[in-house]
């Protein structure tokens, strides 16, 4: 819908219905199909009116954080659940009645309504960078531009091969299946180890890295959360921990990326601002001292046309000339070139 608007109404319905026809009948598909384009309307209808202006910019920007939490992730769970538990209450999905308690608020609610939750939070912005690149494959090359961007300048190949080694080995430790060798490495005690780990990249490597990562990393740990929750009599609450465990780790580990690309953000336009003189507006003469440091041939330019300037002067008053006076004043226009070509040096140097 923040693509194609009401065109995309027909093509979703039409891709529900056919996932779910087979499994669960007419009637049934049919009521799960309107169940789900209900939600929709009401979720982007409440998006687009709550942020007329930028409401279809890449996921990370700080300003429609609240927005997008709301009306992306919170609103459309807890209507699905609302709207399915009442479904199912009333009789239109028979083959989910199981699903509803004697009480709304038990256990596999809470499971599901966890779910929705990461399911919202995960996979909004994971579909939303698949959308855009199918639709523009050079959408690739703007994402890693952006990507080297929001990485600190400070982080070097090496701490990050050590960190994706690190992140490599406990995917692994929570993919091997339990056996009577296995230590508490390979229950969900490793799952909460992720979650310094994550920390630590989402403050080092920015938003657009740690986002399609952790999206991974969480398919592939719910994938095989059987490997590390063994089935026995406490395995419904302790599926309802780690459901939470996936909510709370994947709301800390994006809106820390989130503030840490924003402040490296401030910070680097700060910088850029010190190099800048605040009443002209033009490069002051600590860009032009970072501009000589950075360029040892621009320096040898100036230093030259100072000497021969001041080599023209002296023999020129030891000589008695005045018919040079221009020239050997600065205002001559072979001066003016040198001045235009060393501002222009310090204009387009790099201010970081």
């Amino acid at each position: 819908m923040m693509f194609f608007s009401w065109a995309a109404l027909p093509g979703i319905a039409l891709g529900i219905f056919v996932r779910k026809y087979a499994e669960l009948g007419f009637y049934e598909t049919l009521s799960l199909t309107a169940n789900f384009i209900i939600i929709i309307i009401l979720c982007w209808g409440g998006y687009r009116v709550f942020t007329p202006r930028r409401n279809n910019v890449s996921h990370g920007d700080t300003r429609l954080i609240s927005q997008r939490i709301f009306w992306q992730i919170v609103f459309p769970a807890t209507l699905f659940l609302i709207l399915f538990q009442f479904a199912a209450f009333v009789g239109l999905l028979a083959n989910r009645e199981n699903l509803v308690g004697v009480m709304p608020f038990n256990l596999g609610t809470l499971i599901n309504y966890q779910a929705l939750l990461v399911g919202n939070l995960i996979g909004v912005p994971l579909c939303y960078f698949i959308i855009r690149v199918v639709r523009n494959p050079f959408y690739l090359r703007s994402y890693y531009s952006q990507l080297k961007q929001q990485v600190d300048v400070k982080v070097t190949k090496k701490e990050f091969a050590l960190w994706l080694l690190a992140l490599g080995a406990l995917l692994l430790l929570l993919c091997m299946p339990l056996n009577e060798k296995s230590t508490i490495f390979s229950t969900n005690y490793t799952l909460s180890l992720l979650l310094p780990l994550m920390m630590w990249g989402a403050m080092r490597y920015g938003y657009k890295l740690i986002s399609l990562l952790w999206a991974v990393v969480l398919m592939i740990s719910i994938h095989s959360y059987q490997n590390y929750i063994p089935i026995y009599p406490g395995y419904t609450t302790q599926l309802t921990i780690t459901s939470s465990s996936y909510l709370v780790f994947s709301f800390i580990v994006n809106y820390m990326a989130v503030l840490a690309t924003r402040q490296r953000t401030v910070v680097r336009r700060i910088q850029r601002l010190a190099y800048v003189d605040p009443v002209v507006h033009l490069p002051n003469v600590r860009a032009l001292n970072r501009a000589l440091r950075d360029a040892p041939g621009l320096r040898f330019v100036i230093y030259a046309s100072l000497a021969w300037k001041c080599w023209l002067r002296t023999m020129a008053s030891c000589c008695g000339f005045n018919t040079s006076k221009n020239f050997l004043t600065g205002c001559h226009p072979c001066w003016n070139r040198v001045k235009m070509f060393i501002s222009f040096r310090v204009t387009i140097s790099r201010c970081d």
